[in-house]
């Protein structure tokens, strides 16, 4: 699990840790870790959230030198514009790839996360973020009256009874 960035937002899990405990008869565990919760990047203890489109071109499995022929052919499905004219090609991409890995590969994330699979979490933000907003709402909104106030008090009355106000 990784380190809380914040207070106000509950971290569920990471997609690395949330694929090695799935079953690898899931075809791509993407779908069910972004439902139903924020996905985002943990990076210098903070959450940067993803598009949506960065997780749609990504593919996870449990077993992915097991599954490879399926894993190959969700990922043509997810990246059409992928160069590789067949499934078998994007198979033997994936397999060299996962022959140069030192650790187990449990995702091929799309590259414009920019974020390792084992940095992207599913969050969801808990009461202490939503009371932060509300109290932030109260505090703008006493700021803008104040401002009003000022304005209205020093700058419009001047204006409309000019030097007449010290007389009356």
């Amino acid at each position: 699990m990784p380190e809380r960035p914040s207070f106000n937002v509950n971290i569920k899990y990471n997609l690395r840790d949330f694929t090695k405990s799935s079953s690898s008869e899931i075809v791509n565990t993407v779908v069910p870790f972004v439902y139903g919760s924020r996905v985002g990047c943990l990076m210098d203890n903070k959450i940067k959230p993803l598009p949506s489109y960065v997780m749609e071109k990504t593919v996870c499995n449990a077993d992915i030198p097991g599954k490879i022929g399926s894993v190959a052919r969700d990922f043509l499905q997810r990246n059409p514009l992928i160069v590789a004219s067949n499934e078998s090609e994007v198979a033997a991409s994936m397999k060299k790839i996962i022959d140069k890995d030192t650790e187990t590969r449990y995702c091929f994330v799309n590259k414009n996360a920019n974020c390792a699979s084992d940095k992207i979490v599913a969050y969801n933000r808990n009461a202490i973020f939503y009371l932060e907003v509300i109290l932030a709402s109260f505090f703008l909104t006493y700021i803008f009256a104040l401002l009003v106030h000022i304005v209205y008090f020093n700058g419009l009355i001047f204006i409309l009874y000019g030097e007449n106000i010290e007389k009356s």
